[in-house]
């Protein structure tokens, strides 16, 4: 169960990175393109931009804003059930196991207890 649990995580922050990576690729693009126009027709200038860009801006885009979290954290932790520890009655196994149909009106005598 947990082996699923995580790699449904994996396969989550994969896709998040993916569409992170495209959308960097695409404002980067964007940016090339301005920086181009910018320049105007002359290929001196136009090879000056293309220059200028480099490996480190492109990844400051690509890093943007958000914060990576460690997969573990993302993994709900499985909740260990203690038997002394009373649970909703509905979820017990013996539910309504001693109880007749005569007896359909009448409140067991620990939920009166825990009402009070």
């Amino acid at each position: 169960v947990l082996e699923k649990d995580r790699e449904k995580v994996l396969q989550k922050v994969a896709t998040r990175g993916v569409v992170q990576l495209f959308n960097a690729v695409r404002e980067h693009q964007k940016t090339l393109e301005k920086d181009l126009e910018d320049a105007g027709p002359i290929e001196h200038k136009k090879d000056k931009v293309l220059k200028s860009l480099d490996k480190r801006a492109f990844l400051d885009v690509l890093m943007g804003p958000s914060k990576s979290q460690p997969v573990s954290n993302l993994i709900p932790k499985e909740v260990k059930e203690d038997p002394d520890n009373p649970t909703w009655s509905i979820l017990r196994d013996d539910f309504m196991m001693g109880s007749k149909l005569k007896d359909w009106d009448k409140q067991d005598s620990s939920e009166v207890k825990d009402a009070i």
